[in-house]
C-alpha cells in the first residue's frame, strides 16, 4: 500500500502492536532482481517491511542530473506491486537526517541496507539512537552483474 504521509507510519504501528516491523529505503531506479532478493531478504526478518523509494530530487542530487531513469510515481508503483513489500512511501529528503523522523513515527524493529549503502555509521547512529536493530545484507553474488549502474553501461554500449 502506498501510504500518502509521513504521518500514516504512525498509524502502521499502531495498527500492528505485534507486528515485526523492517524498514528499508533507496533510490531503486531500474528495477532489478537484486533489490528483489534484497526485499525478499528484509522480509525474512519480520512481519511487515515498510519501503521509502527516494523522491526524483533526492535522486538526482545523489545520483547525478540525468538521474531518475524511472519517475518517483512509477518507481514507487513498480515497488509496491512486489509480494514482500507491505506499505510505501517517497522519502523526499536527500540526506539520512529524515531517519529521525521515520524512525521516531514508525517504531521499526529492524532497519535493512546492502552493504554498498552509503554513510553506514550514520545509518547506525540513528539506529542505535532509537533502538532499532540494523542489518547490512550482502549483495546477491547471483546478481552481482546485474545493478542499475550496470544496466545503464550495458544500454550506453548498445547506441
Amino acid at each position: 500500500m502506498i501510504l500518502g504521509s509521513y504521518e500514516d507510519l504512525k498509524s502502521i504501528r499502531l495498527e500492528n502492536p505485534g507486528k515485526k516491523i523492517v524498514y528499508a529505503s533507496g533510490s531503486f531506479d531500474l528495477i532489478s532482481a537484486g533489490h528483489v532478493l534484497f526485499f525478499e531478504n528484509s522480509k525474512h526478518l519480520g512481519d511487515l517491511l515498510i519501503v521509502a523509494v527516494a523522491s526524483d530530487e533526492a535522486l538526482r542530487d545523489n545520483k547525478g542530473e540525468k538521474r531518475p531513469i524511472i519517475r518517483q510515481d512509477a518507481r514507487i508503483k513498480l515497488i509496491d506491486s512486489l509480494k514482500p513489500v507491505d506499505y510505501t512511501f517517497i522519502n523526499k529528503k536527500k540526506d539520512l537526517s529524515d531517519l529521525e523522523n521515520i524512525f521516531s513515527l514508525l517504531k521499526p524493529e529492524v532497519y535493512t541496507m546492502t552493504e554498498d549503502a552509503f554513510d553506514i555509521e550514520t545509518r547506525r547512529k540513528y539506529s542505535d539512537k532509537f533502538g532499532v536493530e540494523m542489518v547490512v545484507l550482502e549483495r546477491s553474488k547471483k546478481f552481482a552483474d546485474i545493478t542499475t549502474t550496470t544496466i545503464i553501461e550495458k544500454i550506453k554500449r548498445l547506441y
